[in-house]
């Protein structure tokens, strides 16, 4: 007799951006036990998954200012760019 199924791997809160590691313990028929992995579940964005890095057009040179200056427009901040285009920033 041989049996097998299907099983879903799935975390309890899948809106936690973190790394799983598990292992599958699978028994035979008769009684026999085998451990496999360990297996990676890796969930959301986070240093493991994607790199970030400054976008091309972002400039941190300073602006030459004066006191008294205004001080607007004296950076413009872009958005960094993701490895993983599912990752929003």
């Amino acid at each position: 007799m041989l049996e097998s199924g299907d099983y879903l791997i799935k975390p309890q809160d899948d809106s936690l951006h973190q790394e799983y590691t598990f292992y599958m313990r699978v028994t035979a028929y008769g009684g026999s036990q085998s451990f496999f992995g360990p297996y990676t579940l890796r969930v959301g964005c986070f240093g493991g998954v994607v790199t970030y890095s400054d976008s091309p057009s972002f400039s941190n040179t300073a602006p030459t200012k004066n006191v008294g200056d205004s001080t607007s427009s004296v950076y413009t901040f872009v958005d960094p760019v993701a490895t993983k285009a599912y990752c929003s920033i």
